[in-house]
């Protein structure tokens, strides 16, 4: 058995560990879409299938390529829930950052209905003290940095107003500054959490349908079985967006610490000015 030195080896569990972690993005990937494409196809079977595959006919190439091994059939359905689970989930995604932008510049206190405010308060990508926090720095960093003249106190704050909404925006695009720090990881796991619970929420429903018919559940018991899904399912979705909250408020207070900055804020840093003709204007 081979020696090595002290140094050596906290030189191997470093790179060791650097490996690791960049793998842990794509296997989070890889577990999100497993699951989620596994409760799909596999309920979809349960109500459809038979009706489905009565008629199936499998040809002789596809039939050989079966019988290449036992695990060949478990194979295919694994590739098979991985792709549906990922487009799935790149859909997800796709719906959830939409809504984040629709949502991030809104003023929850001005909705007028309870049932309103909590639903923004769960969309929001932002907790409302690191929305607060970030709106303050960025104001802070607009006076500090900026060289543009203005006609009026009244202009002033109104570019000061349109500054800190377009930190804000970036907060949403800031995933590729972050790769290679050391806030990658923890963004990543955030987000991932997230897509997890939220994934899976959306098709519990599913599920505990394809559940009661397979067990013959008939009547008021399917109802309640599916009532009391639906409202598990809606409270993990509610775990799913504050997880997705948290990574967004993780790197909105790190970048009011000044760990990192947004492009809005590295051109007016840059530049001393927001837009292109240095009247201060956002182009």
């Amino acid at each position: 058995m081979a020696i090595y030195p002290v140094p050596v080896l906290a030189v191997f569990e470093a790179e060791r560990r650097h490996m690791l972690a960049s793998l842990m993005p794509g296997l989070r990937s890889l577990r999100a879409a497993f699951l989620t494409g596994a409760l799909l196809l596999g309920s979809l079977y349960v109500l459809f299938g038979a009706e489905w595959t009565k008629d199936v006919r499998v040809r002789a190439p596809a039939r050989t390529i079966i019988e290449l091994s036992p695990y060949v059939p478990i194979g295919l359905l694994a590739l098979a829930c991985l792709l549906v689970g990922s487009l799935y989930m790149t859909s997800l995604e796709g719906l959830v950052d939409f809504v984040h932008r629709r949502c991030l510049l809104v003023d929850q206190a001005k909705k007028r209905t309870r049932v309103a405010r909590r639903v923004l308060r769960a969309v929001a990508p932002l907790s409302v003290s690191a929305r607060a926090r970030i709106t303050v720095e960025a104001k802070h960093f607009f006076d500090e940095h900026s060289k543009a003249t203005w006609v009026d106190n009244e202009a002033a704050v109104v570019a000061r107003e349109a500054f800190a909404c377009q930190v804000l925006a970036d907060l949403l695009w800031l995933e590729g500054k972050l790769a290679g720090s050391s806030l990658e990881s923890p963004y990543d796991q955030y987000r991932s959490e997230g897509e997890l619970r939220l994934g899976t929420a959306l098709v519990l429903p599913l599920v505990a349908g394809a559940t009661g018919y397979a067990l013959h559940v008939r009547g008021w018991y399917l109802v309640l079985l599916v009532g009391v899904t639906v409202l598990v399912a809606l409270k993990l979705a509610d775990y799913g967006l504050y997880y997705f909250k948290r990574a967004h408020s993780f790197v909105a207070h790190h970048v009011s610490d000044g760990t990192i900055l947004t492009p809005s804020m590295e051109t007016l840093r840059r530049t001393g000015y927001l837009g292109s003709d240095r009247s201060g204007n956002l182009d």
